[in-house]
């Protein structure tokens, strides 16, 4: 990510330490499982970002009307516990010493979307930690233990199956327990740079965050990360681990933090491979909307099927109905398709992407039961039809989904029935996670 530069900056001190602040917040990160270079990252974050407000005094004669504009700044300050915390924490580790901080893991059972939204939902920023959904464990405990701890024991099979162990560590300070300290510190950042951004367009200068996209500078929106930067927006995937939980109590891991990634595609190389209409492109962009997107990738979709006999789930993330971003996602089990929902929101999280369009194979099939009075899935019930679906999604809680049913014989794909339906009540699975994210983001985060 880089800022809008080039002008006089009427903050210039004061922007280096919001930058060494990012600096030593992105060390704090990197350490998070090393306490002595946790804690020295911690010290200097600190105090680079009780600088910013220093500096900005000390270059008052380059903000207009600094006085009483800075009055209302630092009444806001004042009224903002973080920022006070914050005072009183550079105060302490300059005067008395380190801040008494403590390191935690948390373990949590999610059973379905719901639950993994929840847990999103926990890390995003500002939210304070949710002690009643977790169970707090050493931090050094290892995985080979998790499984003394699990509830699932003479549970039914379809619900331990699908149940994901997650495993969280977080870092607190004793005079902030209901805080990480990341999230803490974002938030001061995010605090600080309101600042220094209002100073720049008291001089007609509006800040932005830019990022390069192959040869291309795009704007990224950050209105809904209230002076975040997008890497700041959440860390709960980078801190936490997700495991997958066997009949009899052993565990597998699905998720590692810091170790996964979504890939990317080229969207030229599949028009070439599949011989798309040579006017496809000019029909998807004569598409204004999100939803009138639907049915031209659903074209696309069949072609890719037609050929290959199989489709791939993709995701396809959009700002303004425009793609941005673009990748392939590999599901094995229900239980990757938590852990996956959650990656998908991140990424929506960090590129501010307003909508997303997910495309894939799935199986219909009606609602039964097993002999024992249980719900079995589509993937196990031998009634099943398959299908292929493109699904949208965008922040306003809207959704459109047309499913085409289809046969395969003698090698070749049919399609024989189509179904297209709109409302709010449509949604992907994979982007219900995206849908609570959404929702923090207020209804006029992104216009």
């Amino acid at each position: 990510m880089t800022n809008d530069g080039d002008f006089r900056c009427p903050t210039p001190t004061a922007h280096r330490r919001l930058d060494e602040a990012h600096k030593w917040w992105h060390g704090c990160l990197n350490s998070y499982d090393d306490v002595d270079n946790f804690r020295a990252n911690l010290n200097a974050g600190v105090q680079a970002l009780r600088n910013v407000t220093w500096m900005i005094q000390k270059e008052k004669s380059l903000v207009r009307d600094f006085d009483a504009w800075y009055a209302a700044w630092q009444d806001s300050m004042k009224a903002d516990p973080i920022m006070r915390w914050l005072v009183k924490s550079r105060n302490r580790i300059v005067k008395e010493g380190d801040l008494e901080i403590n390191s935690t893991a948390q373990m949590r059972f999610v059973h379905g979307y719901e639950g993994a939204a929840e847990i999103y939902a926990s890390g995003l920023p500002d939210s304070p930690i949710a002690e009643e959904v977790a169970r707090t464990i050493s931090p050094l405990t290892r995985p080979s233990e998790y499984a003394k701890r699990l509830p699932h024991m003479g549970l039914p099979r379809y619900i331990w199956q699908d149940t994901v162990l997650y495993v969280q560590r977080r870092w607190v300070d004793q005079a902030l327990p209901e805080r990480e300290l990341l999230d803490a510190l974002a938030h001061c950042y995010g605090f600080l740079a309101r600042i220094v951004a209002d100073a720049h367009l008291r001089d007609g200068y509006e800040l932005g965050v830019r990022e390069i996209r192959g040869a291309i500078s795009i704007e990224v929106p950050t209105e809904h990360l209230s002076g975040r930067l997008p890497c700041m927006a959440s860390t709960l995937m980078k801190r936490t681990s997700a495991y997958a939980i066997g009949e009899d109590g052993p565990v597998s891991m699905i998720y590692q933090s810091q170790a996964v990634d979504l890939p990317k595609l080229s969207l030229d190389k599949i028009d070439k491979r599949y011989k798309i209409a040579p006017d496809w492109d000019s029909r998807l962009a004569a598409a204004t909307t999100l939803f009138e997107r639907v049915p031209v990738y659903m074209e696309r979709a069949k072609k890719i099927l037609e050929k290959d006999k199989n489709h791939i789930t993709l995701c396809i993330l959009h700002q303004d109905a425009q793609p941005i971003d673009f990748f392939p996602i590999d599901i094995e089990t229900h239980a990757d398709k938590m852990v996956i929902s959650q990656i998908i929101a991140d990424r929506i999280q960090h590129r501010g992407a307003d909508g997303a369009i997910v495309i894939g194979e799935m199986w219909i099939a009606p609602e039964s039961r097993d002999g024992e009075g249980y719900p079995v899935r589509a993937t196990d019930n031998p009634d099943r039809l398959d299908a292929l679906a493109v699904v949208a999604q965008d922040r306003t809680g809207w959704g459109r989904m047309i499913t085409s049913i289809y046969t395969r014989r003698f090698g070749k794909v049919r399609f024989i029935h189509e179904q297209d339906e709109s409302g709010e009540d449509v949604q992907h699975g994979l982007l219900s996670v995206a849908s609570r994210m959404w929702a923090s983001w207020g209804p006029t985060a992104i216009d």
